[in-house]
């Protein structure tokens, strides 16, 4: 069973996207001997800098996909020699973090990281998920509003935590969620926080779509000089920020989500994630998606999961659906509005042919850190989340493209693996030539914010439609 203390999958968790017939309790077991290891053994970043370690999200995402024990068994050891080995936590500092004032000391602050797991996991065995969670993420007080505001701090990382904890059941990991959250920046609070405040205050009362507001993003010429090539790799905090915070913070507020339209909001908000990653393209160049749009996109997913679940209040469920919107346009606009083709996405020839079934083998043994099998199982939950509202504002992407656009990431990464050199100075990502080779490779997969030339410099010509 599993505990606050003890992962524990069961070939009956299966999670929401996931293949019926291939699931195993050998695969299950191996997942659990792992994820604890990985647990005892490693960080939360994988290095100094801030980059993150993906092992549970690779994991449990194969996992669902059906992979065999020999494929996770490989996808971990695929990823674990460059994983900075975990902090030891002092007994003392979990005890203070009962008090509030002293909970909020060590925020933000990544060495305190094994501190906060193990007061949240004694914390959520003491009180249950339910209780703790609700109370120091949907609480509405100062320190739960920090908190959830962190969330979506590291580029969604700890939201996409959260998201594996529960839907999976377990609550080890929904700890370690909490956790992360504490130890990242809190750059994104006076975004999410403000959007959230202007969109109380104002008078009215329209609410647009959020591909609506993408293309108003586009057409702003403030918002479309606010970042530059020469902005330093977060492009958000130190680009879009110090140029047009106040700016981007108004725009953002168009996008409200009541209670009683959760289930459209939240098909409107994974469409235009997914709309957004797949369709921002060159017509000159071969296929590549974007690493920060990928990440609004596999971090929508778990908005299905968080709307299933009783206890999260429905008012609180709808405040999530409208940060993660935001974060869309506030993704989108930092990446310069790139241009968005769903034409690319309607004329799209797959390299191989083939259901979701021949996409699952592909992808739970294809080589990286997790991030292309997340993507899919986000792709495959936006055909099911898009049934029933494709005639509704706002869901540009049909059902039927869905299947395309899997393709479309999996041509384009398996392309990648074919190609004879790739140049790591035109990743977009200046610190890619000193990482562990394994990551350089993963690192090469994606594009950095797309709506730059630049961004496109180390991308050949576009071939029959193909990421080749």
């Amino acid at each position: 069973m599993a505990t606050a203390h003890q992962i524990q999958l069961t070939a009956s968790v299966r999670g929401f996207v996931n293949t019926y017939e291939k699931l195993s309790p050998e695969s299950a077991d191996t997942t659990n001997a792992l994820l604890m290891e990985n647990h005892e053994r490693h960080h939360l970043y994988f290095d100094e800098a801030g980059l993150h370690n993906h092992i549970v999200h690779h994991l449990l995402c194969i996992y669902a996909l059906g992979a065999s024990p020999a494929a996770i068994q490989k996808a971990y050891e695929n990823n674990t020699g460059y994983q900075l080995p975990t902090t030891a936590a002092d007994p003392e500092i979990a005890e203070t973090l009962q008090d509030t004032e002293k909970f909020a000391n060590h925020l933000g602050q990544s060495r305190y990281y094994r501190d906060y797991v193990n007061f949240f996991r004694t914390q959520i065995a003491e009180q249950g998920v339910e209780a703790f969670v609700n109370k120091y993420l949907f609480q509405g007080d100062k320190r739960a509003d920090d908190l959830l505001g962190r969330m979506f701090s590291g580029f969604l990382h700890p939201i996409i935590h959260l998201g594996y904890g529960l839907e999976f059941g377990q609550t080890l990991i929904v700890a370690e969620a909490l956790a992360q959250a504490a130890v990242h920046p809190d750059w994104t609070l006076p975004f999410l926080w403000g959007a959230e405040a202007v969109a109380r205050s104002s008078s009215n009362s329209a609410n647009r779509t959020l591909v609506e507001i993408m293309d108003e993003i586009r057409a702003n010429p403030k918002l479309a000089s606010s970042v530059e090539w020469s902005d330093p790799q977060n492009k958000i905090t130190d680009g879009l920020f110090k140029r047009s915070a106040g700016e981007i913070i108004k725009v953002a507020a168009q996008w409200r989500v009541s209670a009683g339209e959760l289930q459209e909001k939240i098909a409107e908000m994974i469409n235009a994630g997914l709309y957004m990653t797949a369709a921002a393209q060159r017509p000159d160049k071969a296929i590549r998606f974007d690493f920060f749009l990928m990440h609004c996109a596999n971090a929508s997913y778990f908005f299905s999961i968080f709307n299933q679940i009783s206890w999260i209040p429905t008012a609180s469920k709808a405040r999530m659906v409208e940060c993660m919107g935001r974060i869309h346009l506030l993704m989108y606009a930092a990446a310069k509005a790139p241009e968005v083709r769903p034409q690319d996405v309607s004329d799209y020839r797959p390299a191989r042919p083939g259901g979701w079934e021949s996409i699952y083998s592909r992808v739970v043994t294809y080589e990286d850190d997790g991030h292309t099998a997340k993507l899919i199982r986000a792709i495959k939950n936006g055909e099911i989340v898009t049934r029933g509202f494709e005639q509704q504002p706002g869901i540009r992407l049909k059902e039927a493209n869905f299947i395309d656009i899997a393709h479309m990431v999996m041509d384009s990464v398996e392309a990648m693996d074919r190609a004879e050199e790739a140049d790591t100075g035109k990743t977009g990502y200046s610190h890619a030539a000193d990482l562990d080779p394994f990551v350089q490779r993963v690192v090469l997969r994606w594009l950095r914010w797309a709506g730059f030339p630049e961004a496109w410099a180390g991308v050949g010509p576009r071939a029959r439609g193909l990421g080749e």
